[in-house]
């Protein structure tokens, strides 16, 4: 009897453990998320502010765009990101 008690206990032990491991990594991409978003919404202002389009406006999107993919998680989210600085070198 008290070797199944254990045995329970070291399960529960483990199952605490893996939640606490999800917990830690969900706690971490929602960090990475939000400066991910936060980069992007700079890097969208440069976009649309009224600023003139010289070479020192497309450095500074290029920078901020770059500052974007550090902060991404997502694979797909990498790729529109690294097409727009692409479109952008382009200009």
């Amino acid at each position: 009897m008290i070797q199944k008690v254990l045995g329970d206990y070291r399960s529960l032990q483990k199952a605490k453990a893996d939640v606490d491991s999800e917990i830690v990594t969900a706690n971490s991409l929602l960090l990475k998320e939000q400066s991910y978003n936060t980069e992007l919404l700079k890097a969208v202002t440069l976009l649309v502010s009224s600023e003139k389009r010289d070479k020192s406006f497309l450095r500074k999107l290029l920078d901020q765009l770059g500052s974007i993919l550090k902060a991404v998680t997502n694979p797909n989210v990498i790729a529109t990101i690294a097409t727009m600085i692409v479109l952008v070198r382009k200009l």
